[in-house]
């Protein structure tokens, strides 16, 4: 066991927990680990990762404000509630879409030389499977 490592960790545990981790930073509303992720949050129900700067969308929740609004994987985030999001770190732009719920949230992306501007109604949304191989669904 590596001296760094408490006596009673378990290193597959570690390396599966801090995977587990990392994925989530990628979910919108999330910065915190599994074990911290509330079982609801408003959002509009996107994942996220940042490529050279950008903001770009990696996957729709089914049925979320964003799926019915039509934002897809590969559309890069312009600009939310105003804001120009390039550049910035990706819990600022996770900031911006979360919110109360029932209040809307501008976005503009784009993808294949288009632009979408698209108003979108943040609303609560759940984490299914309570186990850490959840996947966000939506809710009302």
């Amino acid at each position: 066991m590596c001296a760094w490592l408490p006596q009673r960790a378990r290193p597959l545990r570690l390396v599966a927990g801090t995977a587990e981790g990392l994925a989530l930073l990628l979910v919108v509303g999330c910065t915190q680990t599994m074990h911290a992720f509330p079982e609801e949050y408003v959002g509009v129900g996107v994942e996220l990762t940042v490529r050279d700067g950008v903001p770009q969308v990696v996957q729709v929740v089914p049925g979320s404000p964003a799926d019915m609004a039509g934002l897809a994987p590969g559309m890069e985030l312009r600009t939310v509630a105003g804001e120009d999001v390039r550049g910035r770190p990706l819990a600022d732009v996770v900031k911006l879409l979360r919110g109360k719920p029932e209040t809307r949230v501008s976005v503009e992306a784009a993808q294949g030389g288009r632009t979408f501007r698209v108003s979108l109604l943040r609303r609560s949304l759940t984490r299914a499977g309570a186990d850490g191989g959840g996947y966000l669904t939506g809710s009302r």
